[in-house]
């Protein structure tokens, strides 16, 4: 009974390792987050306002407006989501450099199906 419980709470994923992966790594939905930028946050603010005024004032339209602007930001998620992933991306070898200096760590980034990726760009934060 108790091989059963501990096999079933599987405790051992707390304390596999951690450490960055060598070689190639794959984009999975695990991998992936979608996080907001300060416009973002603005444009929430702005539709919370939007549903709020709507909700006020009775108004149909507004209501409508307001959740056509949220389905389209949840479908732009989920379309940068696709668009990311099972991309496969490789760390190459970075060039010396002295203390002070500016490194370089060139990546690769290979797409193993034949759907076209739009717009995707590696940026430092």
């Amino acid at each position: 009974m108790l091989r059963k419980l501990r096999a079933k709470l599987d405790l051992g994923r707390f304390f596999r390792d951690r450490s960055p992966k060598r070689g190639p790594v794959a984009l999975s939905s695990r991998k992936i987050y979608i996080l907001p930028t300060r416009e973002g946050l603005a444009s929430v603010f702005v539709v919370f306002a939007l549903l709020l005024g709507s909700i006020n004032f009775q108004s149909s339209l507004g209501l409508a407006l307001t959740f056509i602007i949220v389905g389209m930001a949840l479908v732009s998620m989920i379309d940068a989501q696709r668009n990311l992933a099972r991309v496969v991306v490789t760390a190459l070898d970075a060039e010396p450099v002295f203390a002070g200096e500016r490194a370089r760590y060139p990546l690769h980034l290979e797409n193993p199906d034949k759907k076209t990726r739009y717009s995707v760009a590696v940026r430092t934060g």
